[in-house]
């Protein structure tokens, strides 16, 4: 005769697995509001800065988009994400050719080193 245990008991108040969000509410929120400037900041700067088409499409963030600048902006809570001081209007091509060649672009004030204060 085979020895058969007791079943477990089934757990009725299992909660349900919630799932992790890709993004924090706080990014969500500066998101939200990149998108809303972006849009009036490409509306007013239809002109490449690098090559003076007129079909710029993208914002070029010349300090990038982490961190804050300086103590105004973190102060006046504005991350480099929403800082338009730092942003650049470029067409797609000259944007990747900024994105691919960095020395190009610090050469040419079109970035600048995240530590930079320029």
């Amino acid at each position: 005769m085979a020895f058969n245990p007791a079943p477990k008991p089934i757990k009725e108040d299992k909660k349900p697995k919630k799932n992790i969000s890709s993004v924090s509410e706080k990014r969500k929120e500066s998101n939200e509001m990149y998108s809303y400037l972006s849009k009036i900041f490409k509306d007013k700067n239809k002109k490449c800065k690098v090559c003076n088409k007129l079909d710029t499409v993208h914002v070029h963030h010349q300090k990038g988009r982490q961190g804050f600048d300086d103590e105004w902006a973190k102060w006046m809570n504005v991350p480099l994400l929403l800082d338009i001081r730092w942003w650049l209007p470029v067409c797609a091509k000259c944007h990747d050719n900024i994105e691919n060649n960095p020395e190009y672009a610090y050469e040419n004030k079109y970035s600048y080193k995240r530590n930079s204060k320029d």
